[in-house]
């Protein structure tokens, strides 16, 4: 009998996602026995700082060491400094509060230090909150994607995600949604031999997904805890995987591709996957009508003009994105891409 390898993967020790839940930080750790006897609370500036200055002071009414480290932009080297500095004064925890480049400098910094890393997201806009990557701008400026950590915990704090910019949480449920056409792509990949294509991860990142398809008035707690939830497991999903491929096909080239055709024209990540998803969707002949019925319920863009961008933009974006990752198969690898094809693609996809 063939010997089967087990697979070792890391998942989070605490899961938390509830109204209020940043209130009792220190008791949520306490219960998972993470040890948080001298924490740096990793931050942006303004609105997610406020939330970082109330977590460290719980901190320090329960005699903690702790720093709160502000102002953080997103770079590779900010994730370097700090795991140098953690190092160097024997921190034993990070805790990240704020958005994604926030939380993405402290899982790069963690990886690098040996250390935990606990994630309180002030938005949800993509599922960074709980996936190994990072996705952070070398010292060129450009964005890179680095092997980081899972979080060990995830604190969702529903009262907090309430408050960001609406086009976050939109955000964040496109970049839920795309796993339906991720998964479709993968799997397609898999009948060719272009990829080893996994049921398990693949099946947790579609039941991830699903649920956002029924989803209505984003600000609403129950729906706020579909997303965060969602990208949770999506995350998982890539960990189980051992790469993106479960949450990232076709409509993630596509956004990726019009970030280099855009420049600082470039929407919200989640946003542009929100538009390739139904580009992919269209190209796959699955999903559409379900997907315009969320997109619908939830604000989501449904074409190019409602987030300024033109249908030439788009169809640029579709073109040119299999050379934005040429060893990612996908759908669109198997059909043409001259203009007069993608434009009848783009008139199946967008309303």
């Amino acid at each position: 009998m063939p010997v089967i390898e087990p697979r070792v993967v890391t998942l989070p020790r605490l899961l938390k996602v509830e109204p209020g839940a940043s209130r009792t930080i220190g008791r949520c750790l306490a219960t998972v026995g993470l040890k948080s006897g001298n924490v740096v609370v990793v931050t942006g500036a303004v609105a997610s700082r406020v939330y970082a200055d109330r977590i460290a002071a719980q901190f320090r009414d329960q005699g903690v060491r702790v720093r709160v480290l502000g102002n953080v932009a997103g770079t590779a080297r900010e994730a370097e400094n700090l795991a140098c500095d953690a190092s160097d004064n024997a921190v034993d925890l990070l805790l990240a509060v704020g958005g994604g480049r926030v939380i993405d400098v402290a899982k790069l910094a963690a990886r690098h230090a040996h250390l935990d890393v606990v994630t309180v997201p002030t938005s949800v806009a993509n599922d960074g909150i709980s996936s190994p990557v990072a996705s952070l701008r070398d010292d060129a400026g450009f964005r890179q994607s680095y092997a980081a950590v899972m979080p060990t915990g995830v604190i969702v704090d529903t009262d907090i995600v309430a408050t960001a910019p609406e086009n976050t949480l939109l955000a964040g449920f496109g970049d839920l949604l795309s796993n339906v056409t991720a998964v479709l792509d993968w799997r397609l990949a898999g009948r060719c031999g272009a990829d080893r294509f996994d049921e398990f991860s693949a099946a947790m990142a579609e039941h991830a997904a699903l649920p956002a398809l029924h989803a209505s008035s984003p600000r609403a707690p129950e729906t706020i805890a579909v997303l965060a939830s969602g990208l949770v497991l999506s995350g998982l999903a890539m960990a189980i995987a051992g790469s993106s491929r479960p949450c990232s096909g076709a409509e993630h080239l596509i956004s990726h591709s019009l970030d280099a055709i855009l420049g600082p024209r470039s929407h919200l990540h989640g946003l542009q996957v929100a538009l390739g998803t139904l580009v992919s969707a269209a190209a796959h002949g699955r999903y559409v009508d379900e997907l315009h019925a969320a997109f619908r319920a939830l604000g989501l863009p449904r074409n190019p003009g409602a987030v300024g961008l033109s249908w030439d933009d788009v169809c640029a974006g579709v073109i040119k994105a299999p050379d934005t990752r040429p060893g990612r198969y996908t759908i669109l690898n198997e059909i043409d891409l001259d203009e007069i094809s993608v434009r009848d693609l783009l008139d199946r996809a967008f309303d």
